[in-house]
C-alpha cells in the first residue's frame, strides 16, 4: 500500500472491517464493536484459510474502553514476522 491507501485504511479498519493480502495469505480485520450497555470495544485480525474459507489463527486481538487504544496497540504491535504494521505497510495489498 502507499500512503494514500494506508491513510484510507487506517480510516476504514477505525470503524468497520477490512481485508488486506500479505505474503500470500489474507487477513480479515473485523474493526472495533461497542457492546450495547458498555464502552468496551474489541478489534480482531484473522488469518483466513486459504483451504475453506475459515480462520486458521487469530493474530491480533485487543479489547478496551477505548476503540482509539486497540488501534494504536495494533499499529505498534509485531505481529508481521516480528515487524509492526508500520514496517510491512508497503508490501501490503488492500482487498
Amino acid at each position: 500500500m502507499d500512503n494514500q491507501e494506508v491513510t484510507a485504511f487506517l480510516d476504514t479498519i477505525a470503524y468497520g472491517e477490512a481485508q488486506i493480502r500479505w505474503r500470500d495469505n489474507v487477513y480479515f480485520f473485523n474493526g472495533p464493536r461497542k457492546y450495547v450497555g458498555s464502552s468496551y470495544f474489541d478489534f480482531d485480525v484473522y488469518r483466513l484459510s486459504q483451504q475453506d474459507g475459515g480462520i486458521d489463527e487469530i493474530v491480533f486481538e485487543c479489547h478496551t474502553i477505548r476503540h482509539d487504544t486497540c488501534l494504536f496497540r495494533f499499529l505498534e504491535a509485531k505481529i508481521w514476522d516480528g515487524r509492526t504494521f508500520w514496517e510491512v505497510a508497503p508490501e501490503m495489498e488492500w482487498i
